[in-house]
Formats: structure tokens, C-alpha cells, sequence
């Protein structure tokens, strides 16, 4: 096992103080993964020690079952950036290996404790399942744990319509365009991360500048219009979002398997925003992506969405 620091500026094999770690992958960090992390940090201000967070750089069915691989709410770094935020002191990421993937439960949780010299608490979710054929669970990793003088903290799912908060779930939510129950599940707005790419700067020449933001395989809405906020540098703008393959321009992007575009409008926001970083949260769907007759019929069109998605999200804040 080969533990990678992501962030966090101690060694993980001579950390300074004792260290409680949260462990799992985390995708979308949703209020299930928060109550996780939430068990690390008590134990760790138990100790008057530090929270890490023990995660992995790709879903597991990526290598057991790449065709059921599903798409993902977080890149690695929107998870790492969130997990920071909300009081994470390190992040360590290991390769989901076929060699990790051979190792039974009680020597993937000697390895942690190997790996990582001042482990003194484990925290996990009580549906998590870990080592080869995914054997290991919460009461094996307490015995194994309990053996080599590690505290376990098994945190209870969280419900949401009297079922479990899961990954999963939301998944389907967003694909399926239920933003608000995914946003109930993940206790905020489903957003993506992504670096403003050049695209083709239709938007300029009808007077509606976008940022094309290049998403990281993330699982996205339907096709369509969306009022959305995007965070830039900390600063966070009121705008519309376009997620679609361009049907007014043929050959923008075709084929069932292109992609879509996401296209970023920001009104009164005049800053060269190539190669930078931004948060796009999806708050409200205006409508669905359609073709237009002409520039004139689209530029119309864009100029109502953009009064209707400020309006909304005004009306949002305020409430």
C-alpha cells in the first residue's frame, strides 16, 4: 500500500501528534461522508490530534468492472478541496491496485496502521466494505482494529426518504435532473470543478461571452439551461449555464458519445478566465437545450434566460 499526501504538510510516517483517520471514497462528499469525517475530527480533538482523511485516486470498479464504472460527482480535486474545507488537516490518496484489490481485510488495516505511525482512531461509514471481494466490514474492522490498539468509530447512514444517503443515489438524481433532492442528499448544490478551456467563441459574437469549462468525466444534468453560481477565486458570481452539443451549429458536437459542452455565462464579469479554476453549481433548470433558426432567435433566447436566471437566483437569496 503506497500512501500519497495530497495535501497536509506532515509525513505520514512521523506525523507529529497522534492522527484519526476518516477513511472511504468519499465521491460527491455527501452528509453521509461529512458524519465520517465529522467522527475524525472529534477523535482527533479528543487526542488533541489531527484529522486526515484516507481516500482513493479512482472508483475500484475502475479496474474490477471498468463497463460498470459509474461517472463521478467529484474529481479528485473538488473532493480534496471540499474535504479541506470542511476540516480535513491532510489528505491521502492510495491507487486502487490489482494488488490492493488481493489484500485481505485484516492486512489492508495493518497496512494503515503500518503506514501511518501515529494511527490512533479509524473512522468509516457502517456500510462500508473493504479488502479482497469486498470481505472486510465495520465489525471486522473494529476486531482487527481493537488488536492493534486503533479506536473504530462506524458512523450510521444518514436517511433521506427513509433511505440511505448513498453516492449512488445522487448519481441518479443528477443524471436525471432532480437537483434538488440531490442537493438534499449532498447538503449543498450539485456543482462540478473544472479550468476554463478555449472554445469557439459563439457566445462572444452574439454579445453573451461563455467560459467553456472542461469536466473530469463528472456525472452531469440533462442537456439544458441552468441558473447557476459560479465560485472564482473565492468570489462568487450569479450567471447561466448551458450544458449541451450545441444543436444550432451542426458538427459543434455530435454523436451519442461527444461529451457536452459546459458553457458559462457571467454577466457583467470582464476578466480573462483561460486556465482558470471554477465551481459551477447548478441551481435551478430553465429549460431544455433546443435549435434555433438563427442567430438573431438564439440571441433572444439567451437574453431571456439571463433575466430569468438572475431574477431566480436573487429571489433564492433573499429568501
Amino acid at each position: 500500500m503506497q500512501l500519497r499526501m495530497l495535501y497536509g504538510s506532515e509525513n505520514a510516517n512521523t506525523p507529529p501528534k497522534a492522527v484519526c483517520i476518516a477513511v472511504g471514497f468519499f465521491d460527491g462528499v455527501h452528509l453521509g461522508h461529512r458524519k465520517v469525517l465529522e467522527s475524525a475530527i472529534a477523535c482527533a480533538q479528543r487526542l488533541n490530534g489531527l484529522a486526515w482523511v484516507v481516500t482513493f485516486n479512482s472508483h475500484p470498479l475502475q479496474l474490477l468492472r471498468p463497463q460498470q464504472a459509474p461517472g463521478l460527482l467529484t474529481s479528485t480535486r473538488h473532493k480534496i478541496q471540499m474535504l479541506r474545507e470542511l476540516g480535513a488537516d491532510a489528505c491521502l490518496a492510495m491507487d486502487f491496485t490489482p494488488a490492493l484489490a488481493e489484500t485481505t481485510p485484516s492486512d489492508f488495516v495493518s497496512q494503515l496502521k503500518n503506514g501511518i505511525s501515529g494511527l490512533h482512531g479509524i473512522s468509516v461509514g457502517q456500510n462500508w466494505r473493504f479488502g479482497k471481494g469486498r470481505a472486510g466490514n465495520a465489525e471486522l474492522l473494529a476486531e482487527v482494529a481493537n488488536g492493534l490498539n486503533v479506536q473504530t468509530s462506524i458512523a450510521e447512514p444518514m436517511l433521506w426518504r427513509n433511505a440511505p444517503v448513498s453516492s449512488t443515489r445522487i448519481r441518479g438524481c443528477v443524471s436525471s435532473g432532480e437537483l434538488e433532492d440531490a442537493a438534499a442528499m449532498l447538503g449543498r448544490t450539485f456543482s462540478i470543478l473544472g479550468t476554463v478551456e478555449q472554445g469557439r467563441g459563439t457566445g462572444r459574437k452574439l454579445g453573451y461571452p461563455t467560459a467553456n469549462v472542461a469536466v473530469e468525466g463528472e456525472v452531469l444534468p440533462p442537456n439544458g439551461v441552468y441558473a447557476a453560481h459560479a465560485e472564482i477565486d473565492g468570489t462568487r458570481h450569479d450567471g447561466v449555464v448551458n450544458v449541451g452539443i450545441h444543436p444550432t451549429y451542426e458538427g459543434s458536437k455530435s454523436g451519442a458519445s461527444a461529451p457536452p459542452w459546459v458553457e458559462l455565462h457571467l454577466p457583467g464579469l470582464n476578466a480573462d478566465l483561460y486556465g482558470r479554476d471554477v465551481e459551477v453549481s447548478f441551481a435551478f433548470r430553465l429549460r431544455e437545450e433546443r435549435k434555433f433558426n438563427s442567430d438573431l432567435a438564439l440571441k433572444r433566447q439567451i437574453s431571456l434566460d439571463v433575466a430569468q436566471a438572475l431574477s431566480m437566483l436573487r429571489n433564492d437569496s433573499s429568501e
